[in-house]
C-alpha cells in the first residue's frame, strides 16, 4: 500500500507497469505497479479528484484549479497545461487526437494531446461533472448538473442529439456498442437507456437513490449501484432486475467484472466479492476506509484508493 496526504477520489490508471492516480493533497502519483514504490509525483497546486488517462507516453488529468495536464509519464514532468474556466472533477477521455474534458465553467472542452492547443469548446448551458464516455465514431456522451444528455462529434465540437433528463447527471454514461446504446443515470436515481441514433428513451428504472458511478456492462446483465447501497445486476433489454445486493452505504465505485466474479466497494470501505451469475456474497474485506474511487485490475492485483487516501494493492481474491 501508499499513503497520500489526502484523499483518493480518482480513479487508478494502470498502464505499462505503471500506476498512476491522483489525490486531494494536490498531486498526481506514479508508483511502480508490482512493488509501490514511488517513481515520481507531480505537485500540482490544487486537489485532483479526476481519474487519469494516456497515450503516447503522456498522462492526462484535470484539476480543481481548472486545469488540464499532459504529463510524461517517464518524468513526471508537465508538457502542456491547457485551461477552462472551472473546477474540473470531470475525468478526460481521449478520442483519436483529442482530450475531451467537462467542467464547472459549464462547458466540455477539447485539447490536442500531443500540444495542448485548444481543439474546440461546447457551452453545456451547466456543471458538467461528469466524465465524457466515447461512443460510436468520432463522438461521446456526457451528462450536466442541468439534466442534459449530450452526444458531441469530436471532429468539431458539433451537437449530434441531446435528451433531457428532469434530474442532474453526474455519473459518466456507458456506451454499449454492441446494443448500439448507451446507459445514463441521474441523481433521482433513474438509469435510462437511449439509442444511439438519437431517437427517444429505450426504458427507464428508478432505483431510489443516486447514481454516482458509471454503469458496468458484464455478460447479459447492466451492472449499477446506488448512493444508498444497492448494487443491481438489470436486463439490458428492459432494466428489470436480475438480482440485486446492499451495503451499509453506497456503492458508489464502479464495480469489476473478472469472470463470474464481481469486485464492487462500497462507501462504507468493504470490498464484496460477489457471484455474477446470481449476486450471492462470495467474500467480503475492510479495506479500511471509504471508497468513491473505481478500482482497477491487472497483473493479477487489484488497485484501489480510499478517501483514507491509501492505495492499496490487493491480491485477487
Amino acid at each position: 500500500e501508499f499513503q497520500a496526504s489526502g484523499a483518493i477520489t480518482s480513479s487508478p490508471l494502470l498502464v505499462d507497469g505503471q500506476i498512476l492516480f491522483g489525490s486531494r493533497d494536490a498531486h498526481l502519483y506514479c508508483l511502480d505497479a508490482a512493488t509501490g514504490d514511488l517513481l515520481w509525483s507531480l505537485p500540482t497546486s490544487s486537489g485532483v479528484g479526476s481519474s487519469p488517462c494516456s497515450q503516447d507516453g503522456r498522462v492526462f488529468v484535470g484539476t480543481y484549479d481548472g486545469r488540464v495536464l499532459g504529463v510524461s509519464r517517464a518524468t513526471g514532468a508537465v508538457e502542456w497545461e491547457g485551461t477552462t474556466g472551472g473546477r474540473i472533477v470531470s475525468s478526460p477521455c481521449i478520442v483519436n487526437d483529442l482530450v475531451v474534458v467537462g467542467s464547472y465553467d459549464g462547458a466540455v472542452h477539447a485539447f490536442r494531446h500531443a500540444t495542448g492547443e485548444r481543439a474546440w469548446k461546447f457551452a453545456a448551458g451547466s456543471v458538467v461533472r461528469a466524465s465524457p464516455e466515447p461512443a460510436g465514431a468520432h463522438g461521446i456522451v456526457v451528462g450536466t448538473s442541468g439534466g442534459r444528455v449530450l452526444h458531441l462529434d469530436t471532429t468539431d465540437g458539433s451537437l449530434r442529439w441531446e435528451h433531457t433528463l428532469p434530474t442532474a447527471v453526474h455519473a459518466q454514461a456507458r456506451w454499449d456498442a454492441g446494443r448500439d446504446c448507451v446507459y445514463v443515470g441521474s441523481l433521482d436515481g433513474s438509469l435510462t437507456r437511449f439509442p444511439m441514433d438519437g431517437g427517444d428513451a429505450e426504458w427507464t428504472i428508478r432505483l431510489g437513490s443516486e447514481i454516482n458511478a458509471q454503469p458496468r456492462l458484464a455478460d447479459e446483465s447492466v451492472l449499477v449501484g446506488t448512493g444508498k447501497g444497492r448494487l443491481l445486476a438489470l436486463d439490458p433489454a428492459n432494466g428489470e432486475t436480475l438480482w440485486s445486493t446492499e451495503a451499509a452505504r453506497g456503492f458508489d465505485a464502479c464495480p469489476l467484472v473478472l469472470g463470474e466474479r464481481v469486485l464492487a466497494p462500497s462507501y462504507d470501505g468493504t470490498l464484496h466479492v460477489l457471484n455474477l451469475a446470481d449476486g450471492s456474497q462470495l467474500e467480503r474485506q475492510d479495506v479500511g476506509s471509504e471508497v468513491f474511487a473505481s478500482p482497477t485490475s491487472g497483473q493479477g492485483l487489484v488497485y484501489l484508493g480510499t478517501m483514507g487516501g491509501t492505495l492499496r494493492a490487493l491480491a485477487l481474491p
